[in-house]
């Protein structure tokens, strides 16, 4: 293969391949789309490879590769597509992957890196896919991601994500396919701003720390066929418009009511129930106390 210097495109996908990447793929200088994904490839990715600028497509999904991404796919100006996704390395997001002006899809999810988001990802303008769920990121959600603004599928679900939904995530307009916040720890309000993603599918925001009431402004999200808001603390009535949404969509939710849950009226009923049961109980205790102070007071006078 290290002969045909000409080569631009080599795909040796979905085979039973083991070992590293060898050495002398550095000399493929004029290689655009590489495909290595579903093997059993291991070791790091060789520095080598970063002789291969005119990569577009950069693909080692579902191997074995371990260490860390390496810094010079930032050299990589021609980058389209960038799929590391189902492997083991670790360390953080490497900030120059902010100088791959022209990438539309970055894909690392289910490996091991830690850190934060690098801000540096809001210089991807032209990104439509973002894949980092099932990681061990952390940290707050970049506002720069604002500027991705031809984004149409964000996955950041499983790490271990804090502070705020960032209310810039209202500007990214087109997103259709997926927002997916789910199992990170999440905190304060869900933002008005969410109801500005009209062409937006699937929402799932489930298993974080969110409060507050649901916004009514998520009822202008009309192409919704999937919203999850569960396992949160939520509170208050929900939009009558999101009755057609399964039970589950919303449980874990003590305060939250209103159809698919139990209805707020009878929230209200049970709790009033609640109350009356329990002044019932203290005014018995109390009848009984004062019945028994009487008695010791006859028997003590007798």
């Amino acid at each position: 293969l290290a002969m045909s210097r000409n080569l631009s495109r080599l795909r040796l996908a979905n085979n039973h391949l083991i070992g590293n990447i060898p050495n002398e793929f550095k000399k493929l200088t004029e290689l655009k789309f590489l495909d290595l994904s579903f093997n059993n490839l291991t070791g790091d990715v060789t520095p080598q490879l970063s002789n291969c600028m005119e990569l577009e497509h950069f693909l080692l999904s579902n191997n074995q590769f371990k260490g860390t991404m390496p810094s010079w796919l930032g050299n990589l100006e021609e980058l389209g597509e960038l799929d590391f996704s189902s492997n083991f390395f670790h360390g953080e997001i490497p900030a120059q992957l902010g100088n791959c002006s022209r990438l539309l899809k970055l894909s690392l999810y289910s490996n091991n890196l830690s850190g934060k988001i690098p801000p540096e990802i809001g210089n991807l303008t032209s990104l439509n896919v973002l894949n980092l769920q099932r990681n061990n990121l952390s940290g707050s959600i970049p506002s720069t991601i604002q500027e991705c603004k031809k984004i149409f599928e964000l996955r950041l679900s499983e790490n271990f994500l804090t502070g705020s939904i960032p209310p810039e995530i209202g500007k990214l307009t087109e997103l259709q396919v997926i927002l997916d916040l789910s199992k990170n720890s999440l905190s304060g309000k869900i933002p008005s701003f969410l109801g500005n993603l009209e062409k937006l599918e699937r929402l799932n925001l489930s298993f974080n720390h969110l409060q507050g009431e649901v916004p009514f402004s998520l009822v202008k999200l009309t192409s919704l066929h999937m919203l999850n808001l569960s396992n949160n603390e939520l509170q208050g009535q929900l939009p009558s418009t999101f009755s057609g949404f399964p039970l589950s969509s919303f449980m874990g939710n003590e305060k939250l009511c209103g159809p698919p849950l139990e209805s707020c009226l009878e929230s209200g009923g049970q709790e009033k129930k609640s109350l009356s049961n329990t002044a019932v109980v203290g005014i018995v205790v109390a009848i009984v106390f004062t019945s028994t102070v009487i008695c010791l007071v006859m028997l003590y006078i007798m």
